[in-house]
This record gives structure tokens, sequence and C-alpha cells, in this order.
């Protein structure tokens, strides 16, 4: 992979800058948008029709839930944390994923989980894609 690695970076000042509100506010908006793609697929094109709803909290969580008619939703939440965002599932409210922020060889903002930097849209999509894409349960 070519990295793009500056050769001078004011590296401070790029992580002061990289912090979990501003990241979780972008995130927020990116993950509605997300939704509202999906909920757009049409079952002609081989999905199950879905409709995601977006639940806005307090302004220290978000969620994506999918409404079941014979018991609680389903969906993951996102929340606020000092060092970056942690997703739960709704049902279980077991974390699945705990992210801290970190910036990149590229002086890019991205979100560590484990020893792996990403993207936000990557996050996203480690967060969204099962519930969008591989389960199939007939609710």
């Amino acid at each position: 992979m070519n990295r793009e690695i500056p050769e001078v970076l004011d590296w401070v000042k790029e992580r002061a800058a990289c912090t979990p509100l501003a990241i979780f506010e972008t995130l927020r908006k990116q993950v509605k948008s997300d939704m509202e793609a999906r909920n757009s697929l049409s079952a002609e094109n081989g999905f199950i029709k879905r409709n995601f709803n977006f639940h806005d909290g307090d302004g220290s969580w978000f969620g994506v839930g999918l409404p079941r008619r014979h018991s609680d939703s389903k969906g993951v939440t996102f929340h606020l944390t000092p060092v970056g965002v942690t997703v739960r599932d709704i049902e279980t409210r077991n974390v699945i994923y705990e992210a801290a922020l970190t910036l990149s060889n590229e002086g890019k903002c991205r979100l560590k989980v484990h020893n792996d930097e990403y993207n936000l849209w990557q996050f996203r999509k480690m967060a969204l894609h099962w519930l969008f894409f591989e389960d199939q349960e007939i609710v």
C-alpha cells in the first residue's frame, strides 16, 4: 500500500483536533445517512425490505434499530466515551467494539480497535454490516 506520509506535520495540533465529540457527531450524521441508504434499497434488488429507525439519544449516544413484532428492537447503539466511541448491541447491551481515537501515520484522525486503525466508513461498516445485510430473520 502506498501511504502518503507527510514529511512535516504539526501532529500535536492534528491530534488535539481529533476529539471524541467531533468524531462522534460526524459518526452520528454518517450512520443516519447509512441507515437512510439501507432503507431505500428495494426487494427487487434481492434485499429484504427493512425500515430501520434512527434513535437520537441524549447527546452521549445514538442508535439504529429494527422494530420487531414480538420482541424488542434489534440493532446497535453508539456511545461517546472519554477516548472515543463504543458500539453496543441493543438487545444484550454487550459491547461489540470499543474504539479509541488515534492519529494515523498519514496524519489523519482514525478509530483504533485493538491494534487496527479504521476510517470512519470502515468503522460504520463493522458496526452495521451484519444488521443491514446478513441478518435475514423475518421480523
